[in-house]
């Protein structure tokens, strides 16, 4: 077992009360998750390690690595393009509105902060407030739970619960007019709560006020947060307060150790960390153009390879690549249905910068990706490739 790297929470617990049973439970639980993470990282590498690929397109030996850090990287940069491509596409809508002569201020999207936290029974541990104002932590009398990893669980799902039964009825009056990004953040004592962005018509304003009122008063959320802001300020700034709940700096050991934490904790409780609107470009998608992009030179004797020309492109115009991408492709996706008929569905224009052509199979409720080719200007950058496994050794 890995010896855990001391860290010292954010919320102060007295020598007393890290002597109590509750307070060890939380501490053995944190370590756990720790471990967790660093174990999936194992498995994965020893995986790898033992099992390697051919590919039949080239008739090359292919070597993969894993690198937790590396993912999480990965990860951390989609989380802030699909957020800050969401967060563009609202301002364009603004600037759409506002080219009219005669628009009505009460069609322009407004942009709501807004906070869901558990009530008291889900909290271990609660703060409290001495007479000359100085604050420390006790245990909660009013806690429900036999375990702190069931508050988390259970938490989790009624927060989950309460923003979609929200949501939906938010969207009763919007319609297609609605957009969000929503992040899950975990106090010291690993109980969740959520933060998120609504963008919506400010006509709709007071009714969805009142409802969330309604929503959360039902489900008896005292703790709450619907806060209006200015969509003139940062463009990105909605963005950057969800974002920094969810993507730690590695660049120190409490980083490290904080984002293994969450990590463990959101694999074993099933947490999704980070959530908003579909954009018709999908993630899957992007990862294999991005990809495509990044191995792909113009010329042979360019000073800029592709990635280069388009991030250059992508500063002038102050806008995610993300976003670019999506901008700039014609998307074909075939579906095949065990039934026999194909399903086809395409966005995008034929004259696009980017053509990729998906073939998906459906299987039972999973799809399948059976076939794909990315162009570049009618260059072909990427086909998916066919691979053999075979085990050391063999």
């Amino acid at each position: 077992m890995t010896k855990p790297i001391d860290v010292k929470p954010k919320t102060t617990f007295s020598k007393k009360l890290q002597e109590t049973k509750r307070y060890k439970e939380l501490s053995n639980l944190k370590n756990a998750y720790y471990e967790l993470s660093l174990s999936k990282e194992k498995k994965q590498q020893q995986y790898l390690l033992f099992n390697g690929f051919k590919n039949l397109n080239t008739n090359q030996f292919e070597n993969i690595n894993y690198s937790w850090e590396k993912e999480y990287k990965k990860y951390a940069k989609i989380v802030e393009q699909r957020a800050y491509s969401i967060e563009e596409v609202v301002r364009r809508e603004n600037e759409k509105l506002l080219s009219l002569d005669n628009y009505l201020n009460e069609d322009l999207f407004v942009k709501v902060f807004a906070t869901l936290t558990l009530p008291s029974e889900y909290h271990p541990f609660k703060s409290i407030r001495n007479k000359d104002g100085r604050m420390y932590v006790q245990e909660n009398p009013n806690f429900e739970f036999e375990t702190i990893e069931d508050a988390i669980k259970l938490g989790y799902q009624k927060l989950n619960k309460i923003f979609q039964v929200f949501y939906k009825r938010v969207k009763n009056y919007t319609k297609q007019d609605l957009y969000y990004i929503k992040a899950v953040e975990v106090h010291d004592t690993l109980i969740p709560h959520i933060h998120f962005v609504l963008f919506f018509k400010q006509k709709h304003y007071s009714k969805i006020e009142n409802l969330f009122d309604k929503v959360t008063n039902f489900y008896k959320i005292n703790q709450k947060e619907f806060e209006p802001s200015s969509m003139k300020t940062n463009l990105h700034s909605a963005s950057r307060y969800l974002i920094k709940y969810i993507i730690k700096d590695l660049n120190s050991s409490l980083f490290i150790y904080t984002t293994r934490l969450l990590d463990g904790l959101k694999r074993k409780n099933k947490i999704r960390a980070f959530s908003c609107s579909a954009l018709p470009l999908s993630v899957g998608i992007y990862k294999k153009i991005y990809t495509a992009i990044y191995h792909f030179d113009l010329k042979q004797n360019s000073t800029q390879t592709l990635k280069e020309k388009i991030l250059q492109e992508c500063k002038a115009k102050s806008i995610p690549i993300f976003l670019f991408i999506q901008d700039n492709l014609y998307l074909r996706k075939t579906v095949s249905k065990s039934s026999g008929l194909n399903v086809v569905k395409s966005f995008g224009k034929s004259s696009a910068m980017f053509k990729a052509d998906f073939v998906y199979k459906r299987v039972g409720k999973l799809f399948k990706l059976v076939d794909f080719k990315i162009k570049y200007k009618s260059k072909l950058i990427s086909e998916k490739q066919t691979y053999l496994k075979y085990t050391s050794g063999d």
